[in-house]
Formats: C-alpha cells, sequence, structure tokens
C-alpha cells in the first residue's frame, strides 16, 4: 500500500472488476467518515476496522502556495504529501494516539484500510497557545483572554476548567470569581477544556484548498477542542481586616478613612451594601486619618446588630477580610461625676428586680441622685468585658473566698480598680490597685483621690495590673509551679 504515498498523496485509486464479458474500472470506496471518533479528551482516534485487517494511517502536509499558469497568471494552488504509513492490525476499534498532532497548528492525518483503499483526510485542530489568565485584583476574578492580536485582546468563549495545584479539575465560568481562596492565597492552574468525543460526519467536510487540475482538496474537521496548554493564576491572600475602636462611654466607634462598614441584625439587611467614611476634621481644617461614628445614630434602624467592617477595595487590591464586631442594645441615660464634672453618656444594660429596686429606693432614696445607675447581672461574657474595658473605674467589695475570679478578670480589663482592703485582695492584686476599708468615710476618700488622678497615671496603673494578671496568673505559670512541687516532693 506504501505505493500510494510516494510523493503527492493518491486522492483517487481504482480497483477493477468484471461484469459479464466486459471490464468496467471502479473507482474503490474510502473508509466512511462516520468509522472514525476523534477523542478530544483522551487525545486519540477510534476507527472501526469494517472489513478491513489492516489500518493505515500516516502524518500528512497540505500546503497551499501561488503557482504561476501558462497565461503568466498565479494561482493559489494546494498540494497533499503524505509521509510513511504507520500499519495497525485492525481491531474492533483501532486508537490512534494523537498526542503529537494536537500542536500549535493544524494537522492532518491520511486514514485507509486494506479494503478501503482510497484515503480520508482527516483535520486535527490547532491547541490554542496565544492565551493569558487576567487576575482582578479587586474581586479576585480570572479571565482568560486570546492574545492572537496583542493589541486587541478578546475574552475566550471556549470551555475553561482550573484546579488548584494538587486538586480536581472544575468547570469554571471566564470571569469568575475565586473569593474561597482569597483567605489563604492560591495558585490555580488553568486550561481550555477538551470537548466530548465527537464521531466525523457528512457535514464534517470542508473544502481545505485546490489542486493544479481544480478540484476541490477536501478534509473531514470534526468540531472540538483540545484540552490547552496550562497557565497559572495567582490569587493574593486578602489582608488582615482593619480594626475599630467602640467606646461604651461615649458611644463613638473609631475606624479608618480606608475602611468601609455594614450594620446588620435582625432587622437589617443581613446583604447591606458597605459605607464609606469620612475622616475626622482636624483644628487646621485637613482630614484626619481615622472617622468617628456616632452608635446613637448607627442604632436607629436596629436595636443592636453586627458591625462589620473592612479595608476597601481598590483597583489593585481586593477588600480586606472582614472584622466582626457586636453593637449591643443600650438605652441613653444621663450620669455625672461625684465631682460634677461634664455628664457622659451611658445605658442600662440589662432588666433588674423591680420590688428589689424599689426597696433599695425607699431605705436610700438613690432615684434621686443622678449618678446612681443600677443596672442588673451582667451574664453576657462580651458586653461584660466591654464594660469593664470601658469603666473608669471598678469596685470589688469580696471580703471572703480567696482568689476571686472577678477579681482576676477586672485587673485584666480596667485600669482603675479600688478593692476592699483584705488579705487575699491584696495578696492578688499588691500595688496594682487601690484599697478600702469599711470605716464611714474611707471609700469616699478614695473615690476623691482617684478622680484627681491623670489619664496617664490611671493607665500606667492598669498596666501594671495586667502585666500582674499575664506573669501570674496564666495557665503556663500555675501549672510551671504545680509541676516544681510535684517533682520536688516526688
Amino acid at each position: 500500500m506504501n505505493k500510494f504515498f510516494r510523493g503527492l498523496l493518491v486522492m483517487g485509486a481504482a480497483a477493477v472488476v468484471t461484469v459479464g464479458s466486459s471490464l468496467v474500472q471502479v473507482k474503490a470506496a474510502p473508509m466512511a467518515p462516520t468509522t472514525i471518533t476523534v477523542h478530544y479528551d483522551t487525545q486519540n482516534l477510534g476507527i472501526a476496522k469494517g472489513n478491513n485487517k489492516k489500518i493505515y494511517v500516516a502524518s500528512t502536509t497540505v500546503t497551499t502556495r501561488n503557482v504561476r499558469q501558462p497565461d503568466k497568471t498565479m494561482k493559489p494552488v494546494t498540494t497533499v504529501k503524505a509521509a510513511a504509513p504507520v500499519v495497525y492490525d485492525a481491531q474492533a476499534t483501532t486508537t490512534v494516539e494523537l498526542s503529537s498532532f494536537a500542536v500549535t497548528k493544524d494537522n492532518y492525518i491520511s486514514i485507509w484500510g486494506d479494503k478501503n483503499p482510497e484515503p480520508i483526510l482527516v483535520k486535527i485542530p490547532a491547541v490554542k497557545t496565544k492565551i493569558k489568565a487576567v487576575v482582578s485584583a479587586a474581586d479576585n476574578s480570572v479571565t482568560i483572554q486570546d492574545t492572537t492580536n496583542p493589541k486587541a485582546p478578546v475574552n475566550l468563549t471556549d470551555s475553561l476548567e482550573y484546579c488548584t495545584m494538587n486538586g480536581k479539575w472544575t468547570d469554571m465560568t471566564n470571569g469568575a470569581t475565586f473569593d474561597s481562596f482569597s483567605k489563604l492565597g492560591a495558585t490555580l492552574r488553568i486550561r481550555i477544556k477538551a470537548t466530548a468525543q465527537k464521531a466525523l460526519a457528512a457535514a464534517d467536510k470542508v473544502v481545505v484548498g485546490t489542486d493544479a487540475e481544480g478540484n476541490a482538496v477536501e478534509a473531514y474537521a470534526a468540531p472540538g477542542t483540545f484540552a490547552g496548554n496550562e497557565l497559572k493564576a495567582k490569587i493574593a491572600k486578602t489582608a488582615a481586616g482593619p480594626k475599630a475602636t467602640i467606646d461604651y462611654n461615649l458611644r463613638t466607634i473609631k475606624m479608618p478613612v480606608t475602611a468601609e462598614y455594614r450594620l446588620t441584625g435582625a432587622s437589617a439587611n443581613a446583604l447591606a451594601a458597605y459605607t464609606s467614611v469620612e475622616g475626622d476634621t482636624l483644628a487646621n481644617g485637613k482630614k484626619a486619618a481615622t472617622a468617628t461614628l456616632q452608635v446613637d445614630n448607627l442604632l436607629k434602624s436596629v436595636t443592636a446588630g453586627d458591625f462589620d467592617i473592612r479595608t476597601k477595595a481598590t483597583d489593585k487590591k481586593a477588600a480586606s477580610q472582614i472584622t466582626e464586631y457586636h453593637l449591643y442594645a443600650v438605652l441613653p441615660i444621663t450620669t455625672v461625676a461625684s465631682n460634677g464634672k461634664a455628664p457622659v453618656t451611658s445605658g442600662n444594660i440589662t432588666d433588674v428586680s423591680e420590688a428589689f429596686l424599689e426597696e433599695l429606693k425607699q431605705r436610700t432614696g438613690f432615684d434621686k441622685d443622678p449618678r446612681i445607675r443600677f443596672t442588673g447581672t451582667v451574664y453576657d461574657k462580651e458586653l461584660l468585658k466591654k464594660i469593664r474595658e470601658n469603666a473608669f473605674g471598678y469596685f470589688h467589695g469580696h471580703e471572703v473566698g480567696g482568689t476571686n475570679p472577678s477579681l482576676l478578670e477586672a485587673l485584666a480589663s480596667t485600669s482603675l480598680n479600688l478593692l476592699l482592703d483584705v488579705g487575699f485582695n491584696r495578696e492578688v492584686a499588691l500595688d496594682t490597685a487601690f484599697y478600702w476599708e469599711k470605716q464611714e468615710g474611707s471609700l469616699a476618700a478614695l473615690i476623691a483621690r482617684a478622680e484627681q488622678m491623670s489619664a496617664d497615671e490611671i493607665r500606667a496603673l492598669g498596666r501594671r495590673a495586667k502585666q500582674r494578671i499575664d506573669r501570674y496568673y496564666s495557665w503556663e505559670y500555675i501549672t510551671d509551679r504545680y509541676e516544681k512541687i510535684f517533682v520536688k516532693r516526688s
């Protein structure tokens, strides 16, 4: 059969049959295109054997060039040349590996059999290589573009798939966002997805040129695409969220001007849009790098809610992770310091026993003193933590019980702590707190002294208290001490 491939591929061989007493020349039948299936996903051909015992497959070159004609005009002429064929023993379905043909330009393969000697020409589509991945830092979207014309790239319409470096290939939509990978960052592998297998059909016949005699040169091109070369797209790790300072005394929230916020709650939209902030105006008229929000204004639409902030996205950087806070419902009341300083805003924290308050009111008349407000027992740990952190001072009146957990929590959270002067309170706090006795006037004198302290003095006292808690009341310190005792006694 190699005689058909000496130079120019012979597209029409002949067979001789006898009909009666005459010799009739009949054109040999080529293989039917429907016997050939292109498997784009596994990059091979499946060829049904039919009546053939041998299958011949040859790499083929199709070239078109201008040829001068006798009348001196130039005419495009297409020539078809085949290399020496690879011979296969025909199976029910003969598999032909195509990976070497799936390259950067269209390729052709000629196929015939010993019973179907006329070759059929199959066009193998090129793999697209002039493509690039464009990652948007603003929203972590990835767009794959065809850069055949680098000055005017266009978005691919091919099916795509992606996977992480060691993951499973998953379908993707061009321009899809990958926020789920942004928390830790990731490098994605992306490629054009191979289409499903396709059996050739008569409708897949295309004209690829004209030979020297003016006859059409035809090939079968099954519509489809091989898997493309892999691209890498890096999804940057999202930056940590910004911090806000919530002051429950002043009822304000301070946050960077580069941040945006949203408030969600039972009566608020859980997918509320973020709102940008404007910097505070300084004395010189310029804008500060921080902005101040009024809690009362925020809580007009909801009685309480989650307060989320994040750094705003820019053209070159995605929005940061979300920092979540909770704003507690507080009713505005007015209190004044004992020395008559300007009023500050506080609030009712929880419900209290009305019967107990009524009895206390009758005995003490506290309701006539605007400085006194009973809040009741606070069980919410987060709320209690915020109350302690923002309190001017903490009274600890426990007289028995040893090392008290509430005292440890107060020393770790509140800067100014006024303790009843008993042995175990002093043993816990030492010189990081002030002490009062049960004698009349002792506590009042200590309060007056505390109110004369500067903010720096109070902060310094608080730092010493926190250092003592960190050093002597951590689990690490306590277990180390127990370990030394057990080792010594053993």
